[in-house]
């Protein structure tokens, strides 16, 4: 059970951090597309 929690707490922070990247990312192609 606590081996479990540790795991889906694991991806959670993956994905944020992913989520994150592309967000940037999105954010520094509309800066792009302005200038």
């Amino acid at each position: 059970m606590c081996k479990l929690k540790t795991l889906s707490g694991r991806i959670r922070a993956q994905w944020q951090t992913a989520s994150r990247a592309v967000e940037s990312r999105r954010l520094l192609n509309s800066e792009g597309e302005i200038a």
